[in-house]
């Protein structure tokens, strides 16, 4: 009886690791400020992957590395992750971070193409593309195709630090001033406040 419980425990530790194992094998970690990532899609609906829809690996035209589904990366500070659509316009994408779902607005594409640098893409507006500020923590991520095209393209994610508002002058200055004010208002009350002899 000692041992078929033994041999139980072992069954199930084993099989905990090989199904974490196979999850690992499925990760893409991707490096906050180490700059873009590829991804390619096979048309409508499909996951981002490290594969081309036309066999292979996705080119790599520009970007840093691959990455897949699931996308995933640690910061112990607020992140931003953006996600465009690059070389021919057309794709969409759902994308699904920690579990919810956002998406990228829909283009009609202007004959837009041929544009692989993703810091372009980016910013060009017949490319869709999206940017959602995280919290710190640990974050999985998903990305799939919404396209009115069947074909296979290719994409690029990053994440980087978010950037602090910084306040403007003026802001500096009525904070000032009213630190002044109030110390003003406090002295002079000291001043008038009869004494208890």
């Amino acid at each position: 009886m000692g041992q078929l419980r033994a041999l139980t425990r072992f069954s199930l530790a084993a099989g905990m690791l090989s199904l974490g194992l196979a999850n690992m094998a499925h990760a893409s970690p991707i490096t906050v400020n180490g700059g873009w990532y590829t991804f390619c899609v096979a048309g409508n609906g499909a996951p981002a992957s490290v594969n081309s829809s036309l066999g292979g690996p996705c080119p790599l035209s520009s970007g840093i590395g691959l990455a897949g589904n699931t996308i995933t990366f640690s910061s112990l500070f607020p992140t931003t992750l953006q996600v465009t659509d690059a070389f021919i316009a057309g794709e969409s994408f759902r994308v699904v971070i920690n579990g919810t779902s956002f998406f990228t607005p829909l283009v009609t594409p202007f004959g837009a193409r041929d544009v692989s640098d993703p810091n372009a893409a980016f910013v060009n507006t017949n490319f869709s593309s999206g940017s959602w500020t995280l919290g710190p923590g640990n974050h999985n991520v998903d990305i799939f195709a919404v396209a009115p095209t069947s074909t296979g393209s290719g994409a690029y994610v990053q994440v980087i630090t978010a950037t602090a508002t910084v306040p403007e002058p003026s802001t500096y200055t009525l904070l000032l001033s009213g630190l002044l004010a109030f110390g003003a208002a406090r002295s002079r009350r000291r001043e008038t406040a009869p004494s208890n002899a």
